[in-house]
């Protein structure tokens, strides 16, 4: 089981409390990994347009009082806490949120950030979204909790052809497989693939493709990611059933098949193709995230550098 040593669980104001999934999720793991775990608020700035304020009050103090009162709601949940005989601390920061964020991981190197998921309607909302493409650590976004217990690893086979994208693989399995042991969850490896250019290949007349060599090249092509797969699924001792290998397009495959299966969580890589300069976030991970009710765990190859800078 992956282990983590260094764990974030950002707070946020509306859900300063005991009963906060992230802080419970947070709890249980750093209990099981005897690691640390530190709660983070961060609020935003007294803006300038608080000169009405100045007669009573300047912007520093504002903030300083801001920040003495989320610390004592913080420390209030800490107390409890420290009796489980890890360490447990609390941070409360003033400034923009995925960014302060992000500079407390990059400063303090955490293993993993936890969050309940902010909504904008069904969908996660800007300030999530830029965490999950600019935080250089797993992200898990938690949202409604469902009935049936199901955990997700989408997986890219064709990113077994490099060493930075096995190792990408390698963690979007290690943290499913501990999400599944540590819930008794029921757990999925989802991959698709296609042939490229196979509409081309039967459609154009310039090209003197057989649809008998097409129809072997099709065989081929899925007896190849089927191999992959079988071979990832048996080096964390899945079973057949645990496998689904599709043909089709991720985009669609992998919201429709949460949706059958009512997937809790989905484990997923946010960088398609590894080592693409200035490449945030990929295309399906974007239409992915966008088209799902589930939580998430987004996860980067070892080699990203967030465009944040402490």
């Amino acid at each position: 089981m992956l282990r983590f040593k260094n764990i974030l669980v950002v707070v946020d104001a509306q859900n300063i409390s005991s009963q906060n999934e992230a802080i419970r999720r947070g709890t249980e793991l750093a209990r099981e990994n005897d690691a640390t775990l530190t709660l983070l608020h961060v609020f935003d700035e007294p803006k300038s347009s608080i000169e009405r304020y100045q007669d009573f009050i300047s912007a520093e103090e504002l903030s300083s009082v801001i920040r003495q009162r989320k610390m004592l709601a913080l420390e209030e949940i800490v107390e409890p806490i420290k009796t489980m005989g890890f360490t447990v601390g609390a941070r409360v920061v003033a400034g923009r949120g995925f960014i302060e964020i992000i500079t407390q991981v990059l400063k303090h190197n955490y293993d993993i950030v936890i969050k309940v998921a902010e909504l904008h309607g069904d969908l996660f909302n800007s300030n999530d979204v830029h965490l999950m493409r600019k935080c250089p650590c797993p992200v898990w976004l938690i949202r409604h909790e469902g009935a049936s217990k199901t955990i997700l690893a989408a997986i890219d086979l064709s990113l077994e052809d490099s060493a930075q994208g096995k190792a990408l693989n390698k963690l979007i399995m290690d943290l499913a497989t501990s999400v599944a042991a540590r819930d008794q969850s029921q757990l999925y490896l989802l991959s698709c693939w296609t042939l490229y250019g196979e509409s081309t290949l039967r459609s154009s007349g310039l090209l003197k493709v057989s649809q008998d060599r097409i129809d072997d090249m099709l065989v081929g092509e899925h007896w190849e990611n089927l191999l992959r797969q079988r071979a990832l699924g048996q080096s964390y001792s899945l079973d057949d059933e645990q496998l689904v290998l599709v043909k089709g397009s991720p985009d669609d495959i992998i919201p429709q098949f949460m949706g059958e299966k009512q997937i809790n969580t989905v484990v997923m890589g946010t960088i398609g193709r590894t080592g693409v300069p200035g490449l945030i976030i990929g295309n399906t991970a974007e239409t992915v995230l966008h088209s799902i009710d589930s939580s998430v765990i987004a996860v980067k190859p070892d080699s990203f550098v967030s465009p944040v800078k402490m």
